[in-house]
């Protein structure tokens, strides 16, 4: 699999997730179905590839750290605006305890 069939499989988007699903749809039988775990495994076999200073590790990078940060926002912002760790409607705070400050 390459960059370029990847991106052939589905033209009209950029995520790899959705070109990966497409190009594996049309794959011989015995090819085994795409999935999210195996990259997942691959890269934790292979950590050193996140350490990469150029092309797409640092983008994707950021681009996973703003998601994190938009999440915790939801989690956190409502127990915040109490000022105390109550949960109201709708607010998942109780769901995990934040970090204590030292």
């Amino acid at each position: 699999m390459s960059a370029d069939k990847l991106k052939e499989a589905v033209e009209s988007t950029e995520r790899l997730v959705k070109q990966a699903e497409a190009a594996f749809a049309v794959m011989p039988v015995d090819v085994p179905e795409f999935d999210h775990v195996t990259p997942a495994a691959w890269l934790l076999r292979n950590p050193k590839v996140l350490d990469a200073k150029t092309g797409a590790v640092p983008k994707t990078l950021d681009r996973a750290q703003t998601i994190f940060e938009a999440y915790n926002k939801l989690l956190w912002g409502c127990c915040e605006a109490q000022a105390r760790l109550v949960a109201g409607p709708g607010c998942l705070c109780v769901l995990r305890q934040p970090p204590r400050e030292l």
